[in-house]
């Protein structure tokens, strides 16, 4: 049975992405705080499918396809769902969000390309820190609104770390670029 909690953890993200597609539409306080609790126990759930399957070797063939579907699920999910509640500050959160989401497709895209020859693509610190800090922007972009004035500050702030995550978006995708194309000049 624990062998498949993993698996279990991945599954039970699948399972509540749908719920960020309703909650937009209502913009109150207690839909914020649910929104937001779902969405940190989305963020543990991805570190501890991760975790456990690393530290104790129980990865398994349905977790290393579909814990990055998860992921890529709930960042493009998320995204829309702050672009669509958010209209006021579109202007600001357009371009951060459309690059994030290009860079994971890229990224998406480099690591099916390597394993067809039988390379992998591992995971860089910076990207886990442009993973972390991306997901404390959309945190405090998901609770901030405009009620009042700690709501709006909650989404300045949510703002500036998605500018950052941006930023090593950017880096990373780079690096990333820069790693396949010499692993695939390597295999020619």
């Amino acid at each position: 049975m624990f062998k498949h909690i993993p698996n279990l953890l991945t599954l039970s993200r699948l399972f509540i992405i749908p719920i960020f597609l309703i909650i937009p539409y209502y913009n109150s306080t207690l839909a914020r705080s649910v929104i937001l609790g779902l969405f940190t126990y989305a963020c543990i759930s991805d570190f501890l499918d991760g975790y456990l399957a690393r530290k104790y070797n129980i990865g398994s063939n349905f977790g290393r396809i579909f814990d990055p579907i998860a992921d890529k699920a709930l960042i493009l999910v998320v995204s829309c769902m702050i672009l669509v509640r958010d209209k006021s500050f579109i202007d600001f959160l357009l371009y951060p969000i459309v690059i994030i989401l290009i860079r994971e497709l890229v990224v998406s895209g480099l690591r099916e390309n390597l394993s067809s020859l039988s390379l992998s693509l591992k995971v860089t610190t910076l990207a886990k820190y442009k993973t972390l800090i991306q997901m404390l922007a959309f945190g405090f972009l998901i609770y901030g609104g405009t009620d009042n004035t700690w709501f709006l500050s909650n989404k300045i702030i949510g703002i500036f770390l998605l500018y950052i995550a941006m930023a090593i978006s950017l880096i990373t995708g780079f690096q990333y670029l820069l790693f396949t194309y010499k692993n695939m000049n390597n295999n020619n």
